[in-house]
C-alpha cells in the first residue's frame, strides 16, 4: 500500500491500519453516545442547528486543536 503514496515524501509512512483504527474508533464513540443516548442527542443536535455560526465554529476549533494535542501527546 505504500507504493501507492511513493510521489508524496510526507505519506511513504502513512499507516493505512492506524488510520483504519483510530477512525474506527471514532465511530465507535459516536455509536456508542447515540446508543446510550439517543433522547440527549437528538436534543443536543437540535441545540446546535440554531447555534450561531461563529459558536460552532469556534467548538470545532477547539476540539480540533484538543485532537491534534493528543495526537502529539500519543506520538511522545
Amino acid at each position: 500500500m505504500g507504493q501507492i503514496f511513493t510521489h508524496c515524501p510526507a505519506m511513504v509512512n502513512f499507516d493505512i491500519s492506524l488510520f483504519c483504527c483510530a477512525l474506527g474508533l471514532a465511530f465507535a464513540m459516536e455509536g456508542a453516545l447515540w446508543a446510550a443516548f439517543p433522547e440527549g442527542m437528538r436534543r443536543a443536535m437540535t441545540e446546535m442547528a440554531h447555534a450561531p455560526s461563529f459558536l460552532l465554529r469556534a467548538c470545532g476549533l477547539a476540539a480540533l486543536a484538543l485532537g491534534l494535542g493528543l495526537v502529539a501527546l500519543g506520538r511522545l
